[in-house]
């Protein structure tokens, strides 16, 4: 009996035991699971707004962003702390540290004031920056402020008309106006200025008047440029034609007729058998032509090597070669603000006289 009783309990106790160690089994795999599952939120992300730069219709921000792993930023804004515009998303798909990142808010509306901040997740930890307030510039019609010197090309019969306009931030349109006299003008070239958003930098474009000829000796002219928010003309100038060129045949110079040549040896001959002899016919003298010289071909533009140049520069070095400056693209680049890091044109190339040449120059 005792034995029976000894043997139900070493059965119980094993039993026990073996109850024991399975559930301490599954507390064990349960835990690792969990560990598995939780994210990691030992990894870093910071996010700081440095510097701001304000324009017109866009903000340019200057951010430091640090991660130690993959992670997307963006940037928010708004009237007030409640931002609720979003813009300027990005992606980096490993740990960085980006001491410097530039970031340019588009598409603002000038002389107002917003909130912004920089947001950045790697998915798991989110970060947000300090919060700034920048406020864009008002803005108004373009300004014309300045000129560069007038030049007549006699080869071309046309005026070098050299504008310096300020946009205010947006697409500006613009026409010369010109005539022989200070009353009177006529519609001339048009054209299409980029937005520039800045306060200070400018668009600077060539725009060609060419004439019939004859041509005046004095031409009058003014620019007109429009925006969103109105136009704006500038100062009446005149240039004064030089050598303008005419159409006129020059006059050959007086000719002396040739001696007459001496007679001819007369050879005595019979009297005519009848008196009705018809008199001699008389030689027309031969008739001279004079060759009027052709007019001279305008010049061939050969395009320039203007890559690094500033844009005044440039301007004039087209000229010089009988080219002119087209459209003008600003954009952010590793250089010199205003110096022509590209051209549309490969240096070398024969063109027409008067092509266009487009050109990209680094922003300010």
């Amino acid at each position: 009996m005792a034995s029976g009783r000894r043997n139900l309990v070493s059965v119980v106790l094993t039993v026990f035991a073996g109850l024991v160690g399975l559930g301490l089994a599954l507390w064990l795999f349960g835990s690792s699971q969990r560990a598995t599952a939780s994210p990691d939120r030992s990894a870093v992300v910071s996010v700081q707004i440095n510097a701001t730069d304000s324009g017109f219709t866009e903000v340019s921000l200057s951010v430091s962003i640090s991660a130690d792993r993959a992670f997307t930023f963006y940037a928010e804004y708004g009237p007030t702390t409640a931002y609720g515009s979003m813009c300027c998303s990005g992606l980096f798909g490993q740990a960085e540290d980006l001491p410097g990142l530039s970031l340019t808010m588009p598409g603002l509306a000038d002389g107002t004031t917003y909130h912004v901040r920089v947001v950045a997740t790697d998915g798991v930890n989110t970060a947000y920056s300090n919060d700034v307030v920048v406020s864009t510039h008002p803005s108004g019609p373009p300004t014309i402020t300045s000129r560069d010197p007038i030049e007549w090309g006699a080869g071309c019969s046309c005026i070098f008309i050299i504008p310096v306009v300020n946009t205010k931030g947006y697409e500006t349109t613009w026409h010369i106006d010109y005539g022989n006299t200070p009353t009177g003008l006529q519609a001339g070239p048009t054209g299409v200025f980029a937005a520039i958003d800045s306060d200070i930098a400018v668009w600077s474009g060539s725009a060609y008047l060419y004439f019939p000829q004859p041509v005046p000796q004095h031409v009058y002219f003014r620019m007109v440029a429009s925006n969103a928010k109105g136009s704006s003309a500038s100062d009446l100038y005149t240039v004064a034609v030089t050598n303008p060129p005419t159409t006129t045949a020059p006059t050959p110079p007086p000719r002396t007729p040739p001696p007459p040549p001496p007679p001819l040896p007369v050879t005595p001959q019979p009297p005519p058998a009848t008196t009705n002899a018809e008199p001699p016919t008389a030689t027309a003298p031969p008739v001279s032509t004079t060759t009027v010289p052709a007019a001279t071909a305008p010049a061939a533009c050969v395009v320039p090597n203007v890559i690094g140049k500033p844009l005044a520069s440039a301007r004039k070095a087209f000229i010089t070669a009988h080219c002119r400056l087209g459209r003008v693209v600003s954009r952010a680049k590793a250089a010199p603000a205003g110096r022509v890091v590209s051209q549309g044109k490969k240096p070398g190339s024969r063109l027409a006289n008067g092509t266009a040449i487009a050109v990209v120059v680094a922003r300010r």
